[in-house]
């Protein structure tokens, strides 16, 4: 039979913990320059919580197409799908804003692998 050195699993769980303070650290930094360099209006700048940001889209996706995948899981605010400023063409992703946290929050876990080609096969993450 195996002895287990307890200090062992709990080394793994301190190194872990020092992994994810550098990862927030790292994350606390680059925003920090981002702020300084003028592309984010404060360092701890975070979007509503009832924002998606929808990527990855099918170039043929549209506004309409995107409304009634996410409008099953609540009242819509608002649906942008960002297009190029010259060519008005898509630049595969979008905002959906819900009225309800809580409909952000079911369309996340819902939609987020979604790949049926009838969908517009995307990458769902919420914004925040």
């Amino acid at each position: 039979m195996l002895d287990r050195d307890p200090n062992a699993a709990k080394g793994e769980v301190d190194s872990k913990a020092v992994y994810e303070r550098q990862q927030d650290q790292e994350a606390h930094n680059r925003a920090a320059v981002l702020e300084m360099i003028g592309d984010l209006p404060e360092a701890d700048a975070a979007p509503p919580p009832n924002v998606l940001f929808v990527c990855k889209l099918n170039p043929l996706t549209e506004e309409e197409d995107l409304d009634i995948i996410f409008s099953r899981f609540g009242k819509l605010t608002s649906c942008d799908l960002i297009r190029d400023n010259k060519t008005g063409e898509s630049l595969c992703y979008a905002f959906i804003s819900f009225e309800k946290e809580s409909s952000c929050e079911e369309a996340f876990f819902k939609v987020r692998r979604c790949t049926r080609p009838s969908l517009h096969p995307c990458t769902v993450h919420l914004a925040f």
